[in-house]
C-alpha cells in the first residue's frame, strides 16, 4: 500500500515538475508579446501626437477654421459694403 502510495506521490510531483517547466517556457514568450504590445501603443500614441491628429485637437483646428472663414466672408461683405 506504501508503495503505491509512494509512487502517486511521485507521479504527482513529476506532473508538477513538468507542469512548472512548460509554464516557465510559455512566460518567456508570453512576456515578449506584452512588451511588444506596450511598445506598439506607445509609437501609436507617439505619432498621435506628433501629427496632431488626436480627435480633441482636430476638432479645435476645425472650428478654428471655420471661424477665420467666417470672419474674412463677413469683413468682405463689410469691405463691398463700404465701396457702395
Amino acid at each position: 500500500m506504501k508503495c503505491q502510495q509512494s509512487a502517486h506521490e511521485a507521479s504527482d510531483n513529476s506532473s508538477e515538475a513538468t507542469s512548472t517547466a512548460s509554464l516557465m517556457e510559455i512566460e518567456e514568450p508570453v512576456t515578449h508579446i506584452q512588451l511588444c504590445c506596450r511598445l506598439k501603443s506607445f509609437l501609436l500614441k507617439k505619432r498621435l501626437l506628433r501629427y496632431g491628429d488626436i480627435i480633441e485637437t482636430h476638432a479645435q483646428r476645425g472650428k478654428k477654421n471655420e471661424a477665420l472663414t467666417f470672419r474674412v466672408a463677413r469683413s468682405n461683405e463689410v469691405s463691398q459694403i463700404e465701396k457702395v
